[in-house]
């Protein structure tokens, strides 16, 4: 559970963020967790402990990783105010300053809304690299609507879920439907799970073909 800090107490912030803030070998286990989610969609790996440090939702693990001096971070949430308490700790965790979503180098959901989605910086095909990289902070990775995943990293089209419905995949599949355009997205549960899902990849959502494998979240392919 997240532990509820007193907002009105700027103490209590640069504690959290002290808690929060990887550095050195800390800051090396979780980048490669990323870049071994990002590289195998589909495939769960656990966040380091350490990555989880109470004061902050899981998913604050990908921004506290990869945010640093002249990226910009955004928190949304249906709770505004926790998203601007949790947003002002990242900043001092991590030295990034705050942005309106579309302007994000990295974002953060507190809840998998597919209206933010539509929101977050894609790139250009000429930039793709200025898109913005996504957490999403889910309930259970074993919940949400199944759906096919299939692409690059894939050894095979695969049925699975990660905690979120029809319209926040739809709106994600999108946000990926010209790559290079679009989003890298991580979705991180409660238990500190992580999976990933690179713009590369190929969402469907509805009937599976006969023959294709099913991946329960938190297995390893």
């Amino acid at each position: 559970m997240t532990e509820i800090l007193d907002e009105h107490r700027p103490e209590d912030e640069h504690r959290a963020a002290a808690a929060a803030r990887l550095q050195g070998e800390r800051s090396t286990a979780v980048f490669r967790v990323l870049l071994d989610t990002i590289a195998r969609p589909g495939c769960v790996r656990d966040l380091p402990p350490f990555a989880q440090d109470g004061f902050l939702p899981p998913a604050c693990a990908v921004p506290l990783a990869l945010a640093d001096l002249g990226l910009t971070v955004a928190v949304t949430g249906a709770d505004a105010f926790e998203a601007a308490r949790v947003e002002r700790v990242l900043r001092l965790a991590t030295g990034a300053s705050g942005a309106v979503v579309e302007h994000a180098d990295l974002a953060v959901l507190l809840e998998a809304d597919p209206v933010i989605v539509d929101r977050l910086r894609a790139g250009t095909e000429l930039a793709p690299e200025a898109a913005a990289r996504v957490a999403v902070q889910v309930e259970d990775l074993e919940l949400g609507v199944p759906f096919l995943l299939d692409g690059p990293g894939v050894a095979a089209p695969m049925r699975t879920t990660m905690g979120t419905d029809d319209a926040f995949l739809a709106a994600l599949r999108r946000r990926n439907a010209r790559p290079p355009v679009g989003i890298d997205t991580w979705l991180v549960d409660r238990c500190g799970r992580i999976v990933a899902l690179p713009r590369s990849s190929r969402i469907e959502v509805g009937t599976m073909p006969v023959g294709v494998a099913s991946l329960p979240a938190g297995a390893v392919a």
